[in-house]
């Protein structure tokens, strides 16, 4: 690395970066130009070379600060305030001399703190620079004119030389930052366009999956349906009322898993679960099941917005018991049987489901199968369940937690 040659640095910004590069470019130009000014100067009764000097240690000391910090935003705060403090001086300080270049470099001072430390240092600076002019004109100004020396043509070369340099400061700041501003916006449309071209494979890629996955479901549902079908032929060889019962509670309950599968597939979005049309759905093949000689009524509110992945089998055969048990045993002496099922979401993932009917079990048992797969229903579903039965009916009231696969991430 050359020794005028910026050092690296951790900024992976490339805002920063150019900061960077400009506070050491400037430095480094600074330093020379001032310490060149300040010998020509130095012996020129028109000139005062305290500002010129304490410009230069500044800068100097800045160099060797910054190359080992590595760090602009200390030395910008450094050159910032140092320049305004320098300024200041030369204009409240300084009597019959002429201030032609100190505008000058309270510009320079204000673009580079504007660049450099952002709007809101930058409208202090200038704020401060204001002000101390105001003290000028108002308390030196009229003095200064009286009392100025005549000035020769060696003195309005020094003018002019001042005036370059303090120009193509201007200028170099002015250009890093067209340079930087247009770097960075290029880099942001190339940057937006790789990742519009990122978002439009994504979005092909989804939309292949999505197909993909409807085919399985697809499959997954003519396959149960074999199953179902070869089930009902095997029944015909099924002697004795209750084993076939016990055998079509079975094919009921393939069914209810193969209805999940084809209400999946019909979906344009396969997360957007229509719950509400599941459950009627269901509801009326197993009516047809059991050929229920009523009309029942079935009441359904489901206000949840998305039912997660691993919920929806477990749901699923949980509808299938309850709507199974109501139509086998409770509606046999009721004239306008009616199911009501409710469901809502509560707090922490969790829903609750009401499920209740009006009709009056019958069954001898007290402990039977499908009580059996209703209980680890909502133990794999981490809920609870409590039970009323009375002469209004039978209500079911489940408090069941919704797992959704990224509840359960943000949660741990």
């Amino acid at each position: 690395m050359s020794l005028l040659s910026p050092p690296n640095t951790k900024y992976s910004d490339y805002y920063d970066q150019a900061r960077f590069k400009l506070v050491w470019n400037m430095l480094l130009l600074f330093t020379g130009f001032i310490f060149i000014l300040t010998a020509i100067n130095y012996t020129n009764d028109n000139y005062k070379p305290e500002p010129y000097l304490a410009a230069f240690f500044l800068s100097l000391i800045s160099i060797i600060v910054l190359k080992y910090l590595r760090r602009y935003e200390v030395m910008s705060y450094v050159i910032s305030i140092g320049g305004f403090l320098i300024t200041s001086y030369t204009f409240l300080a300084h009597e019959n001399v002429i201030q032609y270049t100190p505008p000058m470099w309270v510009v320079i001072d204000v673009i580079f703190t504007f660049f450099t430390l952002g709007r809101k240092w930058g409208w202090g600076i200038l704020i401060l620079h204001f002000v101390v002019l105001c003290l000028f004109f108002y308390t030196k100004f009229q003095s200064n004119l009286a009392g100025l020396p005549v000035y020769d043509d060696l003195d309005v070369h020094y003018f002019v030389l001042e005036f370059g340099f303090a120009s193509v400061f201007m200028g170099y700041i002015l250009h890093m930052f067209v340079t930087t501003t247009y770097y960075a916006e290029r880099k942001f449309k190339v940057s937006n366009t790789r990742l519009n071209n990122k978002n439009t494979m994504i979005s092909k890629q989804n939309e292949e999956k999505e197909v993909m996955l409807k085919e399985i479901h697809h499959r997954v549902k003519n396959n149960l349906q074999v199953i179902t079908s070869l089930l009902r032929l095997q029944s015909y060889e099924i002697e004795g009322e209750d084993n076939l019962m016990k055998f079509n509670e079975a094919i009921s309950r393939i069914k209810a898993m193969a209805l999940i599968h084809e209400k999946m597939y019909q979906k344009e979005m396969l997360e957007n679960f229509d719950l509400d049309n599941y459950i009627r759905s269901l509801a009326s093949d197993l009516v047809d099941t059991y050929a229920v000689d009523k009309k029942v009524s079935f009441k359904v509110e489901a206000s949840i917005e998305r039912v997660g992945s691993k919920t929806i089998v477990p749901l699923a055969l949980l509808f299938n018991e309850l709507i199974t048990n109501s139509l086998k045993h409770a509606f046999h002496q009721i004239e306008e049987p009616s199911i009501t099922i409710m469901l809502f979401e509560t707090s922490n993932g969790f829903f609750e489901m009401n499920y209740a009917d009006n009709g009056r079990w019958r069954e001898n048992e007290d402990n039977t199968f499908g009580e059996e797969l209703i209980a680890t229903m909502t133990e794999q579903l981490d809920g609870s369940c409590e039970l009323t039965k009375g002469f209004q009916g039978t209500q079911y009231r489940f408090q069941l937690k919704n797992l959704n696969e990224q509840f359960d991430e943000k949660m741990n």
